[in-house]
């Protein structure tokens, strides 16, 4: 029987038997006391949470708007000029590009030049106001906030720079609470009534009375006397106009920490404790609970059917990423042995280590894969030179692009930190993912930018947006929704065209919101696709450059060729190969080298060299998986009676929990394969430079 039919009965029969347990307990009854009660708890405490998660995103959105539009091309020089028309123009395309509300532009002194809402009202002074003082100060600030024009709102501010990094005004978004389009909206995703009030005063509401808006309609005393005066949040059970609420009330404080505003949640009581009564009254509606829960059950088994699908279509994909490298390798080693041409084999040499490279990289995308879908990514932040780092990435990508003569440009923002600490190995990762996509979709001839730039600092905490456009094929509307799924990629055809693994952008899309950002995209099928994320870092004031400056490698920095000629090394490693190569990159080292083909073998060559009290070896590599003793436990054995020889795990386990179990039964450091010989090297020269202990 083929696959696709077996998966075809699963469903139906799955189905049928999750409907026969459901009939089977259709008479047991729900005693489930005060249930109701239980079920309008619920509600509100999840309508609270998902009240404050919005209100957040409202404060992210504004502070996001505020910023990157202070720092939109023109708008300094609109400022200069106080042309209100030229402001105008600017921000007239902003509101659905940041999904703020309403825009302020001032001059340094805090003269209105521009309102978006109110665009006849202007040349009006708000010097006084908290975001305009912080912003002339160059911080970026957000709080909830009440103006002549708009009676509740959480509002951003943020400084307007110009080239000479004066700052000439400022600019102020904000998200609007008083509007009916707010309350409608929030009770559209909250399904629970809401109300904004403006000191006592409901001035935008859900609630109706005689078919109207219970607009001007104002707060129970009692209850204004806990929120306003008490600055307390409100709980309580109240009838409003006719009808039975749970009801929540939160005070919203503004920049002078005064109660100027309140949000209102009431879950209506009636409704859902007649829902409760019919639950527990009778086994029908358990019966109906029970189906429509079988019915859930019947998608997410369809779910999950197409999930095994797409990690199907997902292997043969990797399949052929696997074998193409693999191919090429063995290929490129028959030619390199059989010619005697030494271009050509040089030749056949480069493309074997192009092949392994990528090879390599397309492990490493799904070994990275696997720590995500295990949960157990993990980042290291450490202090590091951020400008730098740009210019490895760019260096890197320099080389792509120029293979396909494409124009490619890096911008900076000048206000970008020197040094942040962070992870620089993953925020590369996430960079080289997005441009090497720019670079592999887009043509040749065509353009790829990089554009760095900062949001703001809170603190010591800046955010940073990196933005990578293209001039490429663009993706199509209908895969946007596939774009950041794991073992999915957009469009087979492109795949088969272009080849990848489709892991980049789902491992870029992890390490981005690990580093407290989002990433998100713009694409027109076609033209071109724009890739931006936002990361927070903390900026470090105090960090200390290598001495050298120098990037060479270990050998060339140290000279250590001829260092260790008067030291002994054990490798243990059961496969020939390993040793040979292990040899080869050593050889010019002129360390003298044993061999071990087990960990049992390991221990007794150890033992052995100390019988007259003086070791033999000064160093060991040990690999971990090798037959008849594993590496793990020839290191507990050797540190029974060796504590000071130095032992460096030699392993292609290079999760953090295997490195941390290296450590736990006594290695001294852990290298993972494919060997780097610098890291090899630098760590030789960490444990044997210093002292000698053979």
């Amino acid at each position: 029987m083929s696959k696709d039919i077996k998966q075809n009965l699963i469903i139906p029969g799955s189905l049928f038997l999750i409907i026969v347990i459901v009939i089977l307990n259709i008479n047991i009854s729900m005693e489930f006391l005060d249930f109701g009660e239980l079920l309008i708890q619920q509600k509100l405490a999840s309508n609270i949470n998902s009240l404050d998660s919005y209100l957040s995103h409202c404060g992210e959105y504004s502070r996001i708007a505020a910023v990157s539009t202070a720092r939109e091309r023109g708008v300094a020089e609109a400022i200069k000029a106080r042309s209100n028309d030229d402001l105008r123009r600017i921000f007239a395309d902003k509101y659905e590009l940041y999904n703020a509300h309403f825009y302020i532009v001032t001059d340094n002194s805090g003269n209105v030049l521009m309102r978006t809402h109110v665009p006849d009202n202007y040349e009006d002074s708000i010097a006084d106001v908290q975001n305009v003082i912080d912003a002339l100060s160059g911080e970026v600030t957000t709080y909830y906030e009440s103006t002549e024009y708009v009676k509740v709102a959480v509002r951003s501010g943020a400084p307007v720079y110009d080239e000479d990094g004066v700052i000439v005004g400022t600019v102020l978004s904000g998200m609007r609470f008083d509007t009916e389009e707010t309350v409608d909206h929030l009770k559209d995703i909250l399904k629970t009534e809401v109300t904004v009030f403006y000191g006592d005063t409901r001035i935008a509401t859900t609630l109706y009375v005689d078919e109207e808006r219970a607009l001007g309609t104002t707060l129970d005393p009692e209850i204004a006397a806990v929120v306003f005066e008490e600055r307390q949040e409100y709980y309580g059970e109240l009838e409003l106009f006719g009808n039975l609420y749970q009801t929540y009330y939160k005070p919203l404080l503004n920049s002078a920490d005064e109660v100027f505003a309140i949000i209102f949640l009431g879950v209506p009581i009636a409704d859902l404790k007649n829902a409760a009564n019919t639950l527990t009254a009778n086994s029908v509606a358990t019966g109906i609970a029970g189906v429509l829960v079988s019915i859930v059950l019947f998608y997410a088994l369809r779910k999950a059917i197409n999930a095994s699908r797409s990690k199907s279509n997902f292997l043969a994909t990797m399949s052929h990423e696997l074998r193409t490298p693999i191919n090429a390798i063995i290929g490129m080693a028959t030619v390199a042995e059989t010619t005697q041409d030494t271009t050509k084999k040089n030749y056949a040499i480069a493309k074997i280590n192009s092949a392994s490279s990528h090879l390599l990289y397309i492990i490493n995308d799904i070994l990275d894969m696997s720590r995500i879908e295990a949960n157990k990514l993990v980042l290291d932040p450490v202090p590091f030179d951020f400008e730098k780092c740009l210019k490895n990435i760019e260096g890197i990508i320099k080389f792509k692009t120029n293979e396909k003569y494409l124009d490619f440009k890096t911008e900076t923002d000048p206000a970008l930190p020197m040094v942040i600490i962070g992870d620089e190995g993953r925020l590369t990762q996430a960079l080289i993912n997005l441009l090497g996509n720019a670079v592999k979709f887009t043509p040749e001839y065509g353009q790829v930018h990089l554009k760095v730039r900062l949001l703001g600092t809170v603190g010591k905490v800046c955010t940073l947006q990196f933005d990578v456009s293209d001039t490429g094929i663009g993706i199509k509307p209908e895969e946007y929704s596939r774009l950041f799924k794991s073992f999915e990629q957009a469009d087979s055809s492109t795949v088969r065209k272009f080849g990848g693994t489709g892991l980049g952008l789902a491992i870029s899309k992890r390490i981005v919101e690990m580093m407290g950002g989002k990433i998100w995209f713009e694409s027109e099928f076609g033209k071109g696709s724009t890739f931006s994320f936002t990361i927070t870092a903390e900026v470090c004031d105090d960090y200390i450059e290598d001495e050298t400056g120098d990037d060479r490698s270990e050998c060339e920095k140290y000279g250590m060729f001829d260092d260790f000629q008067d030291y002994r090394l054990l490798i243990a490693e059961d496969m020939e190969i390993n040793r040979e190569v292990l040899a080869a990159l050593l050889e010019p080292t002129n360390i003298n080298i044993e061999y071990a083909e087990n960990g049992a073998e390991a221990v007794r060559m150890v033992t052995e060299s100390m019988a007259d009290g003086k070791p033999r070896y000064d160093i060991v590599l040990m690999d971990i998986q090798m037959p008849e003793m594993d590496g793990y436990e020839a290191t507990r054995r050797i540190r029974k009676f060796n504590l000071e020889l130095p032992i460096i795990a030699l392993s292609a386990n290079v999760f953090s929990e295997d490195i941390e179990k290296s450590l736990r039964v006594g290695m001294n450091a852990h290298i993972g394969k494919p060997i780097n010989i610098n890291e090899v090297l630098k760590l030789f020269k960490s444990f044997l430079m210093p002292y000698r202990l053979g």
